[in-house]
């Protein structure tokens, strides 16, 4: 019998190996959604940098490539609209 991870969705044939991948999940602490935005198209987190707290313009999306415009204000998004490709 296979025993699957709801976590990660990684799969174990004996219930030891699956026990201990389980307790590596809690020993990592999740992460928190931060600030920034998130891609309209595939709804992935862009990861943004410092540079970007205050910034007004096109942001791609690293994952699916989409190009949204963005309106970036003390860090948080003020506005996002797609971009027509």
């Amino acid at each position: 019998m296979a025993f699957k991870c709801s976590s990660c969705g990684q799969s174990f044939d004996a219930i030891e190996e699956f026990a201990a991948h389980k307790r590596a999940h809690k020993k990592q602490p999740r992460k928190q959604p931060g600030k920034g935005p998130i891609c309209l198209r595939c709804g992935k987190p862009i990861l943004i940098d410092s540079s970007k707290r205050d910034y007004r313009g096109d942001l791609p999306c690293p994952s699916c490539g989409q190009t949204m415009r963005v309106v970036i204000q003390d860090g948080e998004v003020v506005v996002a609209v797609s971009k027509a490709t």
